[in-house]
């Protein structure tokens, strides 16, 4: 048969091997056995010949034997060396493909490590948004069902009348302000990677000044801002929503018709990073410091949806544009004159 047509793959521990050429010698494993052999079997006929010669010309038995010996040393180097080279490609080959193979394994065991990270992620975070749903829909409902009962009563005056079905209203339009919010953050915390594009800050809290002035209508909202028109930010579209819900809720949160809120933005480095620090400053209530370290997460660790909004900032904020955030008293040491809500967004090239 023709040596030069293709040879079957080898078998080996239930893998093919390639029987190709030896790259550094240039022949073949077979014939690196073939020549074994040949060494091997020219190697014996060397001995039997010199041994051959000691006893027949009973010639210098030192000198003939040690120029046996030498022969023997040489010609056993030339036979084995291509077997062992035989060997040693064999093993290589088989190294390979094992490590081929458990690459394989591993890259695949971490896909599906990836992918059950994510569902058990998201399954949660359903599960939570479902909870604050449950939670406060059934006390709007609670409230909203006692206003209607007391309606039924036909001693009210006029008074009382307006006062329980404005108590009604209020309580749809927080029914219907949380799931809003829910869904919201629902769809931000779908989207597992973000889109950044440099964004004009103050475009942006124009839009959701705007949309806060229109929310509290009967409110007497006076905003103040300090902010570089060429101020820009990494960020996209939902960013509006960021500064929407932290001015919604600094307005919420301050008593009385009037309410001051302060904007102001500037350069600041953390680390290797340059940020925009953007400031909202309000004369509201204030926030006690057992509550500032869990505003912005408290959607993570319990089922109540008062806390939603400062979610939704702290969902876009930290998780989707790298940022940072802190809340601190506006008068130090004080936390019933107001609070400072500080927003570090990563400023665009």
């Amino acid at each position: 048969m023709d040596e030069s047509k293709t040879v079957e793959p080898q078998k080996e521990d239930g893998r093919e091997l390639a029987t190709g050429q030896s790259r550094s010698l240039g022949i073949s494993d077979k014939n690196a056995v073939r020549a074994a052999v040949i060494f091997l079997i020219a190697g014996s006929s060397f001995q039997v010949l010199v041994f051959g010669g000691v006893l027949t010309k009973r010639a210098n038995v030192d000198g003939v034997f040690g120029l046996g010996l030498l022969g023997i040393s040489l010609v056993s180097v030339l036979a084995l060396g291509p077997y062992m080279i035989y060997q040693y490609r064999r093993k290589q080959r088989l190294e390979d493909a094992l490590r081929q193979e458990l690459s394989k394994e591993r890259a695949m065991v971490e896909r599906e490590q990836a992918a059950l990270a994510k569902e058990t992620r998201m399954r949660k975070r359903a599960e939570l948004l479902q909870d604050i749903l449950t939670h406060d829909m059934r006390n709007f409902i609670q409230i909203s069902t006692l206003n209607a009962e007391m309606l039924k009563q036909n001693d009210l005056t006029e008074t009382e009348r307006a006062r329980f079905a404005d108590e009604i209203l209020t309580n749809e339009g927080r029914s219907a302000l949380l799931v809003d919010r829910a869904k919201q953050l629902g769809r931000i915390l779908a989207v597992e990677a973000a889109d950044l594009v440099p964004v004009r800050l103050v475009d942006s809290l124009s839009r959701s000044m705007e949309t806060v002035s229109k929310s509290f209508a009967s409110r007497k909202i006076e905003f103040s801002i300090d902010v570089d028109d060429g101020v820009r930010v990494l960020a996209d579209d939902l960013l509006d929503e960021a500064l929407t819900n932290v001015l919604s809720n600094a307005v919420a949160y301050t008593d009385g018709v009037a309410a001051q809120i302060r904007v102001s933005a500037g350069p600041d480095q953390l680390g290797d990073e340059r940020y925009c620090k953007v400031s909202f400053t309000d004369h509201g209530k204030g926030m006690p410091d057992s509550l500032k370290q869990r505003a912005f997460t408290r959607y993570l660790e319990s089922s109540h949806g008062s806390g939603l909004g400062l979610s939704i900032v702290y969902a876009l904020v930290v998780e989707r544009y790298s940022g940072k955030l802190a809340i601190k008293d506006r008068v130090p040491g004080d936390h019933t004159k107001g609070t400072v809500v500080e927003m570090w967004l990563r400023s665009a090239p």
